[in-house]
């Protein structure tokens, strides 16, 4: 039998009780028996409570599937360059070459009390770099990170200062460089295939 124990957590607003269901045989969270197992499940339980609460609270906005040939879109419109194209042979997804870009526009009511997050599934060349641009201006440079062994990973970066209430612009151009003498300014471009995209969504939360 299931029973529900209310607990309340100092994580949540003043009189707010979140319901959980825990084990059939109910523990008090003050039990002298062992209060550090106690505490233990109470902090776990209330953090997968705000994370719940989040997950309730975050929407798509805009997506793009890029897992298909024809690419799957939902608020969202892409332009791709010369040197991208569907790769079946890398988990499905979409190809950019270094030095071409994917540009996506969509249109949004931006609510200001909501944070709006860039959610990317993809792989990046051990080399490479993805420049993010919104509306025309710098928001940000992302690099693979170390241990990927060329498996899909997720990347999410805050784009709520960039975007804006109406038509908005993303694009996001492909870096790839050697740097020879450890200068960050001092890069070798290469023609390398060093780039792929499977999903791109912008989460409001």
């Amino acid at each position: 039998m299931i029973e529900i124990n209310p607990i309340i957590s100092k994580e949540f607003p003043e009189n707010t009780i979140v319901e959980f269901p825990i084990s059939s045989t109910p523990v008090s969270i003050d039990s002298p028996s062992n209060p550090t197992a106690s505490m233990r499940r109470m902090k776990a339980e209330a953090a997968m409570a705000v994370a719940m609460r989040q997950e309730v609270s975050r929407k798509e906005v805009a997506k793009v599937d890029f897992s298909h040939k024809k690419l799957q879109t939902e608020n969202a419109k892409v332009c791709t360059s010369w040197l991208t194209s569907y790769d079946s042979h890398r988990g499905n997804s979409w190809r950019v070459n270094s030095g071409r870009s994917i540009k996506v526009d969509t249109t949004l009511r931006k609510d200001p009390s909501k944070r709006y997050v860039l959610d990317l599934t993809h792989l990046l060349h051990p080399e490479a770099a993805l420049v993010i641009r919104v509306n025309g201006e710098y928001a940000g440079r992302i690099y693979p990170p170390r241990g990927h062994a060329n498996r899909m990973y997720n990347t999410k970066l805050d784009l709520t200062r960039y975007l804006k209430d109406g038509e908005n612009e993303i694009k996001m151009t492909v870096e790839t460089h050697r740097d020879w003498n450890h200068d960050p300014l001092e890069f070798k471009f290469v023609t390398l295939d060093s780039y792929w995209i499977e999903s791109l969504k912008i989460l409001e939360e």
